[in-house]
């Protein structure tokens, strides 16, 4: 699995595990449980994952104010993607999305939240998604920084369309090379 930056800023405010002030102690967790992307309010907001998913959540939270989870499944892996503090929705529960389709845009909704941006969490599950390893100290987050791919989403999805229009060039070569025989 990849997971690109979900937002078109590709600038993180936070990493997964800060703990400035100690203040992620005082909601029970050892560190912060995502990554904050910078997100001015109306940001597009779209699925980072090399994958296909099925948004299985859409609502308010008093934590992340407005918020999308969408499941993938990875060979035998499931994950759960959080995306937190979001304007509104463009997707609902139930639907499937693919690589860089918009989800929503982001905000500053929520409680603990001092500005616009976007929380990404990450979380493995079962495939009925239930959250493992919720004793982490992280609440079941875990650091995506194995998978992550440090640029934007569609820039990612641009260089894989100009990946295969270069190879349909080459197919094509090859067939009129092997015709003139």
């Amino acid at each position: 699995m990849k997971i690109f930056c979900p937002v078109i800023s590709n600038h993180i405010n936070q990493l997964f595990g800060a703990n400035f002030n100690n203040f992620y102690a005082e909601l029970g967790l050892l560190g912060h449980n995502g990554i904050d992307y910078r997100a001015p309010a109306g940001t597009d907001l779209r699925f980072n994952a090399d994958t296909r998913g099925e948004v299985i959540e859409v609502q308010d939270s008093p934590t992340y104010g407005k918020k999308i989870v969408v499941i993938t499944h990875d060979g035998d892996k499931h994950y759960l993607h959080y995306y937190g503090h979001l304007l509104d929705f463009a997707v609902k529960e139930g639907d499937v999305v693919d690589t860089g389709d918009l989800l929503g845009r982001c905000d500053n909704t929520g409680k603990y939240t001092t500005g616009s941006h976007l929380h990404y969490g990450l979380y493995e599950c079962t495939a009925n998604a239930a959250t493992l390893n919720r004793d982490n100290g992280y609440g079941g987050a875990i650091n995506p920084k194995q998978w992550y791919v440090p640029m934007y989403v569609c820039e990612y999805l641009a260089k894989q369309k100009e990946a295969i229009g270069i190879l349909q060039k080459l197919i094509n070569l090859v067939k009129r090379l092997l015709t003139i025989k």
